[in-house]
């Protein structure tokens, strides 16, 4: 039955929790259960160990649980994913069942498909429904294919985690189509509850901007294009940096800055010297937060070239911080920019009409000024984590029973589970 009684004791179960962070999902499991824990509820993260970290601590009124793997961890690489996943579900089953020897959670909320296998046996040997978080699909990353052994195993385990569920959340409208598309059929609701940013984290001084500018040999003067994010495939960054000599031939001194590290580091540092962009790009690798904020703030747009983007978290940020978007018209990036009103929106993977957008933002500071201002107004407005954590625990509070996941259907397609295209 789902938990009625305020306030609740939420039991999230992660594998990214700080300092362990591989991209956005840690962040939101941070914000939503420190705003959860602010509002009076009884609040536990299970994760999995990093260096230097306590079994067991309380960060901002959430106790955070580690669980060690045994022996010699595993090395977390592609080749290795799936061992990787199965210590890390052996060490969270683990610790996991010791922490309910003492505390009994209402709910039980996984985030994403590697933490499934835990979520799963914790909610069901606790009582409590299991809520879980679809942050990205395997189809959706793939444009809707499911081929090779690894693509298959993680679209298994999404598909289980979608059917162990009573109530299955997505962060955008476009996810929640995908999901059903690419995950069902399953019993459970699929819930949009969007993503939200603390604005009052957000924010950074003029001394900061400026230093951030020094620190990367930006001159006070020069256009400055910032991407913030994971280098992977799908956010489209090859496509910016291919935009990058028309936006050169428009205006010379522009200067663009990735921040970020990923799979593709390699391949877009040799697109951008076979560009001969070395002196207008600069790769500058993973950013500290504090570092990230006054990059963005200082920057003159901020480009979000994604091709697949479940919500778009990045726009937020450079909403809160007054730093106009250009980005693709892909997933929640289209839901949360409203085309030449908070940004402007262009195809993704097309890198013409993403520098015309682009000329078109650096040349005109009353338009930037006027996108910025709109989108700070929307961001404050709909995306607050006051507002979103309590529209999760309505959802944990109206979530049906447990359905019976022995009915998912695992096969995997043989076709496109997105439009259905045949191979």
């Amino acid at each position: 039955m789902p938990p009625t009684q305020l306030p609740l004791r939420i039991l999230h179960v992660s594998w990214e929790f700080p300092p362990v962070m591989y991209g956005g999902l840690g962040a939101h499991v941070v914000a939503i259960a420190t705003e959860q824990a602010r509002a009076g509820h009884d609040v536990t993260v299970l994760t999995q160990h990093g260096p230097d970290t306590a079994d067991i601590e309380t960060i901002n009124g959430v106790r955070v649980v580690r669980a060690r793997e045994e022996g010699e961890p595993q090395p977390r690489t592609v080749d290795n994913l799936m061992p990787w996943v199965a210590s890390m579900q052996r060490a969270m089953n683990q610790q996991g069942r010791h922490l309910l020897g003492q505390w009994r959670p209402d709910v039980v909320h996984a985030h994403d498909w590697v933490v499934a296998a835990a979520a799963t046996t914790l909610s069901r040997a606790s009582g409590a429904p299991l809520v879980a978080t679809v942050h990205a699909t395997e189809a959706g990353r793939h444009d809707g294919w499911i081929v090779g052994p690894l693509s298959q195993a993680v679209h298994r385990r999404e598909v289980r985690l979608a059917s162990a569920a009573s109530a299955v959340i997505v962060c955008s409208r476009a996810m929640e189509g995908e999901v059903v598309a690419a995950l069902g059929p399953f019993k459970a609701p699929v819930i949009m509850i969007p993503n939200g940013i603390d604005l009052d984290a957000w924010q950074a001084s003029e001394a900061e901007s400026v230093a951030a500018r020094a620190r990367l040999g930006v001159t006070p003067s020069a256009p400055m294009l910032v991407y913030t994010g994971r280098l992977a495939h799908e956010k489209g960054v090859g496509t910016l940096v291919g935009a990058m000599p028309a936006v050169l031939d428009g205006l010379s001194d522009t200067r663009l800055i990735i921040a970020g590290r990923g799979p593709l580091e390699s391949t877009l540092r040799a697109q951008v010297t076979a560009l001969e962009l070395d002196a207008a790009v600069t790769c500058a690798g993973f950013l500290p937060e504090h570092e990230l904020r006054a990059l963005v703030a200082a920057a003159n747009c901020v480009v979000v070239p994604s091709l697949y983007e479940p919500f778009g978290l990045v726009a937020l940020e450079a909403g809160a911080l007054g730093t106009p978007v250009v980005a693709s018209a892909v997933g929640g990036l289209a839901e949360i920019i409203t085309d030449d009103v908070t940004g402007l929106l262009v195809a993704p993977g097309d890198s013409v009409p993403l520098a015309a957008a682009i000329l078109r933002v650096l040349r005109d500071p009353s338009l930037a000024t006027g996108f910025a201002d709109a989108a700070r107004s929307g961001v404050a407005a709909d995306y607050s984590w006051p507002l979103i954590a309590q529209r999760t625990v309505d959802a944990y509070q109206n979530c049906g029973p447990p359905p019976d996941a022995r009915s998912a259907i695992e096969r995997i397609p043989d076709m496109n589970v997105l439009t259905g295209e045949t191979a």
